[in-house]
């Protein structure tokens, strides 16, 4: 978070880019709309203030009449589209605030960014999108005319000897732009597609790919996990890479899912079971908490590869519906115990939005609710005979449990519980 402005802070602009007159008309005809004409007046100010000086930052203040609230809230949306970057730095009491100016994106930039355009066209009619493109559209030459233009060398004859011409001039300043701020996760996002299509390798999607797709997750606030669905319902393996993916109809699809709001939520984060000891229980609990759905779901079914079906409804439950793994866990160990080893996805899929409805973290937290979950629906003969109590067993110092996925479990024990899931 950052810290709250203050009069006797101090101020530096640097002005990373090169600004033209067409700046002024591209800013406001494309940023104005999104973040408000008195926001883009601080950066317009921060254009014409002096560059590389230090200065209070109440001269600023006062000069435009500005509180430093209201400079604060400006600058987050001139970050936010990337036309300022604030950099800062601690010098006793005092702060030293330094305003990175960059240009506003060209017209045909600004377009292309999926982003940017989508934010856009959240404020603007699509006529007067058109009515903005159209005002920057360049014209061409039509076919069968003929460049006769005179060429540079025929008109400037120039001294070879001269080694002077074959120098290099000297260095100049350059437009830039800031980047957007995407807070995108390509590892979580690779991780969920890998789950969606394991056919889908990171080396098939280029970054200008991911920079897209973090783009339109931006735009909706979708999770990587929601991204990676709609990218493997998008995909066509066929094509060369760099092709692959149908952004038209990964746009219709997040267009399409927009409304349903689980798929912007944070995904909840997965907690441990409060549970100790070499009980069979308490290890197959902390199985739960430690591997994946798909590992936990073989191992449940002693090494064998689980049905398409069922990778289907792991997805559905992790990817789609943001079920933690280790709660997946616990509902498909529940769920095979009550209904004799059958996965219904209707069934299935209704108790994991209970789960994630109720916030529930851990395997042990979801046993529990499940078997709360049966008695208010009056089953008797299907219920767990009574919660299982987080009670804490003495652990010697030493004890440190990190990986679950070592702890043996006897067969005999595993093969019980197994047929004792459901029971009273």
């Amino acid at each position: 978070m950052k810290a709250t402005l203050s009069p006797s802070d101090i101020f530096e602009i640097r002005k990373l880019s090169l600004i033209s007159s067409n700046d002024y008309e591209y800013a406001l005809d494309l940023y104005a709309p999104i973040i408000g004409i008195k926001n883009l007046s601080v950066y317009f100010a921060f254009i014409a203030e002096g560059a590389n000086e230090q200065k209070p930052l109440s001269s600023f203040l006062g000069k435009y009449r500005l509180s430093s609230g209201e400079l604060e809230s400006a600058l987050s949306y001139l970050e936010a589209v990337g036309l300022i970057a604030t950099y800062r730095k601690n010098i006793g009491k005092k702060a030293i605030y330094l305003y990175s100016v960059m240009a506003p994106r060209t017209p045909s930039q600004f377009f292309s960014n999926e982003l940017l355009y989508g934010t856009l066209r959240s404020f603007l009619s699509e006529e007067e999108c058109k009515n903005i493109s159209k005002k920057y559209q360049t014209d061409s030459v039509e076919e069968g005319y003929e460049n006769v233009s005179e060429r540079f060398v025929d008109v400037f004859h120039l001294n070879l000897g001269n080694a002077s011409i074959l120098q290099s001039g000297p260095k100049t300043g350059e437009r830039r732009f800031g980047s957007l701020q995407l807070g995108f996760d390509t590892n979580a996002f690779m991780s969920s597609l890998a789950e969606v299509n394991p056919t889908i390798k990171p080396a098939y999607i280029t970054k200008d790919e991911i920079k897209r797709i973090a783009r339109i997750a931006a735009l909706y606030s979708y999770e990587e996990s929601a991204m990676a669905s709609f990218v493997g319902d998008s995909y066509h393996p066929r094509n060369t890479v760099g092709t692959r993916i149908d952004f038209e109809r990964l746009s219709e699809l997040a267009i399409e899912n927009v409304k349903y709001d689980y798929l912007h939520k944070e995904q909840i984060k997965p907690t441990s079971s409060d549970i100790h000891g070499d009980a069979p229980t308490a290890k197959v609990i902390r199985m739960m908490d430690n591997m994946s759905t798909i590992q936990f779901l073989t191992k449940l079914q002693r090494g064998n590869k689980p049905a398409p079906s069922d990778i289907k409804l792991i997805n559905t439950l992790v990817v789609d519906m943001g079920v933690p793994e280790n709660v997946a866990n616990a509902l498909i160990f529940y769920v095979l115990g009550v209904q004799e080893n059958a996965l219904s996805g209707a069934y299935v899929t209704k108790l994991g939005a209970s789960l994630v409805r109720a916030g529930i973290t851990n395997a042990l937290d979801a046993l529990n609710f499940l078997g709360g979950h049966a008695k208010r629906n009056g089953k008797k003969t299907s219920e767990p005979a009574k919660p299982i109590e987080k009670k804490v067993e003495p652990t010697k110092e030493s004890e440190v449990v990190d990986e679950v996925e070592e702890e043996e479990v006897d067969e005999d024990e595993f093969e019980q519980m197994m047929k004792n899931r459901g029971r009273k």
